[in-house]
């Protein structure tokens, strides 16, 4: 437990990464397990992390190929612990298995996230906050003048009415582990009026009706195009006038191309990072892609451990 208020939220992932080192120095180190390690970037990330003093590394992975990198790049694992496992689904389950018994926090390496949810609807329900998982994008984009997140780009590929409600609640519950104490949920479509010819947006206007903003602690408006969803000179222009627009901390897709097109396009289009966080567990699990780089895998350690440190309060 942390003796003193988190100063967040944080707005870039700087801020984010010294907001997790000041964490970590008011409490012990978390036990960080990571499926499958057996790359640079991530074991670069990984003792970056453990030498800040944010974690305790637990590798599960191919022990031979985990030690030709230590070789590689000079490093000491006295204080590290190895779990061998070949298969991917080894690693999954062994992972899982170590978060459930004495593990804080899960990033994955290099194995898919099918696998790891896989392993946790099978073989993990005890740390399954409710039955719908999603994917969660932590966004630092040059642009904005804050982190933002989206969702679901990578787990719900046409989620009905029931998980789409779901998803906003395993995104409001992380944005607040953040800092946030009432996000702002801006629920996406391409056009701000409902329309009886595009379903997403009737569907939006159901889900606003239903939400109770004292009893979730946050404010969803919409339906939004992106551009009223994060431009107060758009929402201006148009006479939008809403909380949310213009200024939302959370924006929901409509589905998952639309969801995994725009948290791309933040990356490559932007000029932006990403953190790749799962929704609805008990425990921070971390999620960036397999081909992540140092600063990314940084990013969502250090996003974990925030997370990580608000379950343990």
């Amino acid at each position: 437990m942390i003796d003193q208020e988190i100063n967040l939220p944080p707005a870039n992932f700087e801020e984010l990464y010294e907001n997790a080192v000041d964490i970590s120095s008011r409490m012990a180190a978390q036990n960080l397990i990571i499926a499958g390690p057996e790359n640079r970037a991530i074991m670069e990330a990984v003792d970056q992390a453990y030498q800040d003093g944010l974690i305790m590394p637990y590798l599960v992975g191919d022990r031979e190929e985990i030690l030709k990198i230590v070789e590689e790049l000079n490093l000491n694992l006295d204080n590290y612990k190895i779990f061998n496992a070949v298969e991917a689904s080894s690693k999954s389950l062994k992972s899982v298995e170590l978060l459930t018994t004495e593990g804080d926090i899960l990033m994955k390496g290099l194995i898919s996230t099918s696998t790891i949810l896989s392993t946790f609807l099978d073989t993990g329900k005890e740390l399954l906050k409710r039955e719908t998982l999603s994917h969660l994008i932590l966004a630092d984009i040059p642009i904005l003048d804050r982190l933002i997140f989206i969702s679901d780009g990578g787990m719900n590929i046409s989620p009905d009415f029931q998980a789409k409600k779901a998803i906003i609640s395993n995104a409001i519950e992380v944005a607040k582990n953040f800092g946030w104490e009432k996000p702002k949920v801006a629920l996406l479509a391409a056009v701000e009026k409902v329309n009886q010819n595009m379903p997403e947006t009737v569907e939006i206007e159901r889900i606003i009706s239903e939400f109770d903003e004292c009893m979730i602690g946050a404010r969803l408006d919409g339906p939004f195009a992106l551009d009223l969803a994060i431009s107060k000179e758009a929402a201006e222009i148009k006479g939008v006038n809403s909380p949310v627009a213009g200024e939302a901390d959370i924006l929901i897709t409509p589905e998952i191309v639309s969801g995994n097109l725009l948290g791309k396009s933040s990356i490559y289009f932007g000029g932006g990072k990403i953190a790749a966080l799962l929704g609805g567990v008990v425990k921070p699990v971390s999620i960036p892609s397999r081909a992540a780089d140092k600063e990314t895998r940084l990013a969502s350690i250090a996003a974990a451990v925030i997370q990580g440190s608000r379950y343990n309060e």
